[in-house]
């Protein structure tokens, strides 16, 4: 029996540990844009490009909502 894992299963791992740790609205620096957000969110949305689910997709909306207004 082999332990290899495909690659998008290590993505959803680390997504899905950060969307345990941090609501979307709460991820730090909370309330307002920050590099490292940006570039976790960009891997929050390329996981979800590969394997389409949705929880991923909201998260990243749940948070833009979050910091933006009309």
């Amino acid at each position: 029996m082999s332990s290899y894992k495909e690659p998008v299963a290590y993505a959803k791992q680390s997504c899905d540990t950060m969307m345990r740790k941090f609501r979307a609205e709460d991820l730090p620096p909370k309330g307002h844009f920050h590099y490292h957000q940006g570039v976790f969110l960009s891997g929050v949305y390329q996981t979800y490009c590969l394997c389409g689910e949705e929880a991923y997709f909201t998260y990243i909306k749940d948070w833009v909502d979050s910091v933006l207004d009309e």
